[in-house]
């Protein structure tokens, strides 16, 4: 068996796995890493990840850590993190689970055996064309290849 690449099938699980999100009834989309000029003005990013190796002698086993960025948008002196706050719950609730029917499937090459927050962040930006609040999270996964 030769070590394979997971950051690819980690990433597509992250954006299908969150199809699902919504505030107040409107979708919130996922985009892995680059977020198109037509966002809308609450969405969520995949961005960077990183593999540390964590293999026994009989097989491949890999820490992971993935950030995902949820982005919020308000005009001019308007803003909560209310919103940031809703969509990190969701998120937390469909990765962070002990329900063993939300455990995250990247795939038949591999098999997620944990999920934890590791970090989360709130980060603030104002300006005079209006106000961003973002929630950046980081969670961890050890991850063992299967095949």
């Amino acid at each position: 068996m030769d070590l394979k690449d997971l950051g690819y099938p980690l990433r597509a699980a992250y954006v299908a796995k969150f199809a699902v999100l919504a505030y107040n009834g409107i979708p919130v989309p996922t985009y892995d890493a680059f977020v198109p000029d037509a966002a809308p003005d609450f969405f969520v990013v995949v961005k960077d990840h990183n593999e540390a190796d964590n293999s026994l002698k009989c097989g491949f086993n890999t820490d992971v850590h993935i950030t995902v960025d949820i982005v919020t948008r308000f005009g001019p002196g308007k803003g909560s993190t209310a919103v940031s706050d809703n969509i990190a719950n969701q998120i937390n609730g469909l990765l962070c689970s002990t329900d063993p029917a939300k455990k995250l499937d990247i795939g038949p090459d591999f098999n997620v055996m944990s999920a934890v927050r590791t970090l989360s962040r709130p980060i603030t930006e104002n300006n005079k064309n209006g106000n961003v609040i973002r929630k950046v999270n980081i969670y961890k996964h050890e991850i063992q290849q299967l095949m």
